[in-house]
């Protein structure tokens, strides 16, 4: 049997498309918020064989797509796929038994090609067997539309002006800080909130946003927050950013959000969403509704997973 694994709020968005998807495809499925306790793996198994083919291994056991592999004190099944969304190629130092875990997996999914580079390049050993690993990137499912399409004509009268979801630290508040002034001053009115997790937290925040504001929590080299910008998109929020590490997410996003000038810091943050406050009423109205239309047309998820990863549920498929 297949399960999806929802014992997190950050996947919730994930699990949901996923679930649905699937559903969609006839592909017999689950959604449990924890293993079943038989299916636990003992800490000092050895690593298991890769050449499964899965489609045979659902038959016989039972199988969970997990996207929580990094959370070193929660258990991990015996046959588990790994969908990691972590960055892995920024400055943060992973233990090292992350990665064991991650070679465990029968399979690995990454959102991101920078990744995987990162999983290939910290093998412990040539010799070390690892799963297959696959490109499975996030993209735009109906389940992340949490506002009604006639609300995208009303985007410019949306009260908060900018928003920020998210954890903060020194670095994030440095980029934010002539927004904040502008907001303490009673200029410009944002938000800055760490209820981004789950529907009714993002569709409050996004119903009365105009400009979403996406800035990396680490320094150097980073991944698009595509979990969140998806989303903002989704919901009619103009998106402003900064630019990652990962040319194929940067390339597909070009035409999606509006980027800051490479190396641009506070002032461009603030530069670039006065400059959007300062277009006309139609014209940003406008704008939400030909972004939203291009990610329906270049980020669908569903494309994504079949391009990728729902070949392998069927009967038919040959592990190659």
């Amino acid at each position: 049997m297949l399960y999806i694994l929802n014992n997190h709020v950050t996947f919730e968005v994930v699990v949901n498309a996923l679930h649905d998807i699937f559903t969609k495809n006839n592909i017999k499925h689950e959604v449990v918020n924890k293993p079943l306790f038989q299916d636990i793996l003992p800490q000092n198994s050895n690593i298991i064989a890769k050449d499964v083919c899965l489609h045979e291994l659902i038959e016989t056991n039972n199988v969970y797509i997990m996207f929580t592999t990094h959370h070193l004190h929660e258990p991990v099944p015996q046959f588990y796929i790994s969908y990691n969304f972590e960055q892995l190629i920024t400055n943060k130092v992973w233990d090292k038994r992350f990665f064991e875990r991650l070679y465990k997996s029968i399979m690995i999914w990454d959102y991101s090609l920078e990744n995987i580079k990162v999983i290939r390049d910290r093998l412990p050993n040539s010799s070390t067997k690892i799963p297959n690993i696959i490109h499975v990137p996030f993209g735009y499912h109906k389940s992340m539309d949490y506002i009604q399409l006639h609300e995208f004509l009303e985007a410019s009268k949306r009260p908060t002006k900018w928003l920020k979801m998210g954890l903060m630290n020194d670095r994030r508040a440095e980029k934010l800080k002539f927004l904040i002034s502008l907001h303490n001053q009673g200029v410009l009115p944002g938000q800055i909130t760490y209820e981004c997790w789950g529907k009714d937290a993002q569709a409050q925040a996004m119903r009365h946003t105009l400009v979403g504001i996406n800035c990396h929590y680490y320094e150097g080299s980073t991944i698009l927050e595509v979990h969140r910008i998806i989303p903002f998109i989704a919901n009619g929020v103009v998106v402003v950013s900064e630019r990652s590490k990962d040319p194929w997410y940067d390339d597909m996003f070009k035409q999606l959000v509006t980027f800051i000038k490479p190396g641009g810091g506070a002032f461009e943050f603030k530069r670039t969403v006065q400059n959007i406050l300062q277009m006309k009423d139609s014209d940003i109205n406008a704008l939400v509704i030909r972004r939203r239309e291009e990610l329906l047309k270049t980020c669908s998820y569903e494309k994504f997973l079949s391009d990728s990863i729902l070949h392998l549920f069927d009967s038919h498929h040959e592990q190659g």
